[in-house]
């Protein structure tokens, strides 16, 4: 049986008060005067990202009462968008992974929580605890308070499972143990097959509480939904170069030298089967930088390109981020990766989207203990010197088309189910 979440009604910006409509068009203003605008970052993606920015705003702030516990979605397309229109307003933030569905909200430990649900068909499922929400302050970063792997959901034969959150250790014996910290609860769902892999539909509820349901919309909504908006953006302009960063760990990715590449690492706050690795591109229009990668067995791996809003660059009609589904491997097992301006004609090319500089990342999931990814291989070459048997061989023009309609159609369809199980 699917569990379809009861809905709420999302606020209406309209119904907003005039200060916070102020707050955005002064986001607006801030995000246009942003110095790294022009070869690392296009104005008008900005603007979306603000639009995008004050959607997931009005909806963080329903998912924010530890009395009322909502799981709320923060990915995706605004519910108003049809989400296979080129001009969908995507929620982005934090270099946000394509292939990846997130859901959170606030818990007080001082409570018991049961999330429960089905496991769907997505390759993997986890659950994190945090000290904050992201957006809930600017001086410094949500961390880790406590992990369960996908592997590590129990599930009984129909795919169902329910998990106990609770500070007591014998409550807690199928679910997280919650640091005397702990302010929010995080479930990230990663997609490989986008047409095909189902999400699971995963509730929360406090233990006792009368009116699981209620989501108060008042005052307090509106004044937490200005704070989320200002604490957001500043939060992730700052790793735009050129920008002063208000926390010593937004120097990241930034300041790293172009066009190489470094050592995986476990995400920081991430899931211990988690390595990830960040770098910078830059090249011109007869240039191509190849990465060179070995999936490792993860259960999940792709890369993607980001540009200097920390977001991912558009992913519907353009080619910017390649997982297992996606990608052609190499005789070896190894995945070869073309970053251009232009499309050259190879199957695993990523499109900068006509930017010169940015981001690339890298990521796995689900690895076997004692597993760590070799560090991938990248090089800058002129177009010249650029094996087109590389990166998956060649294709046509009418196999990108067939590829790119067959990108779109999907990621429709993984929309079209994701928003029947949302809350919102």
């Amino acid at each position: 049986m699917t569990v379809v979440p009861e809905r709420v009604q999302q606020p209406d910006l309209g119904t907003a008060p005039s200060s916070l409509r102020r707050r955005i068009d002064e986001l607006r203003d801030e995000v246009a005067a942003a110095p790294f605008i022009g070869p690392g970052a296009g104005l008008d993606k900005g603007r979306e990202y603000v639009d995008g920015i004050v959607d997931y705003s009005l909806r963080l702030a329903m998912s924010d009462d530890p009395r009322r516990p909502h799981l709320i979605r923060t990915s995706g397309v605004r519910r108003q968008d049809d989400p296979t229109s080129p001009s969908a307003v995507f929620r982005r933030n934090g270099l946000d992974n394509p292939d990846n569905d997130y859901l959170i909200c606030s818990i007080d430990p001082a409570h018991d929580y049961v999330v429960e649900g089905e496991r769907g068909t997505t390759c993997e499922i986890n659950f994190q605890l945090l000290n904050g929400n992201y957006s809930d302050r600017t001086d410094a970063f949500a961390s880790n308070r406590g992990i369960l792997a996908s592997r590590d959901v129990p599930t009984d034969a129909s795919g169902r499972f329910e998990l106990t959150l609770s500070s007591d250790v014998s409550r807690a014996t199928t679910g997280l143990v919650l640091p005397p910290t702990t302010k929010a609860v995080i479930v990230r769902q990663s997609h490989v097959d986008w047409g095909i892999e189902r999400p699971g539909a995963v509730r929360i509820r406090r233990v006792g509480d009368p009116d699981p349901d209620q989501v108060q919309i008042d005052e307090a909504y509106w004044s937490r939904v200005d704070a989320y908006l200002h604490n957001t953006i500043r939060i992730w302009l700052q790793f735009g170069p050129g920008v002063e960063a208000i926390l010593m760990a937004a120097n990241g990715p930034k300041n790293r030298p172009y066009n190489e590449g470094a050592a995986p690492r476990r995400t920081p706050g991430g899931f211990p089967d988690q390595f990830s690795m960040a770098g910078r591109f830059k090249i011109t229009d007869g240039q191509a930088l190849v990465v060179t990668m070995d999936p490792s067995g993860a259960a999940y791996h792709g890369i993607q390109l980001g540009d200097y809003w920390f977001t991912s660059l558009h992913y519907l009609y353009r080619q910017s981020s390649l997982n297992a589904s996606q990608y052609v491997r190499d005789d070896d097992g190894s995945v070869s990766v073309v970053i251009s301006r232009t499309d050259l004609g190879v199957a695993n090319w990523l499109d900068t989207c006509g930017l010169d500089e940015g981001y690339f990342f890298v990521r796995w999931q689900g690895l076997a203990d004692g597993v760590e990814p070799h560090q991938p291989t990248v090089t800058l070459v002129e177009l010249v010197d650029l094996d087109r048997g590389t990166a998956g061989g060649l294709i046509d023009p009418a196999e990108r088309s067939a590829c790119l309609a067959r990108r779109v159609a999907s990621f429709g369809e993984r929309e079209r189910v994701t928003r029947d199980v949302d809350f919102v």
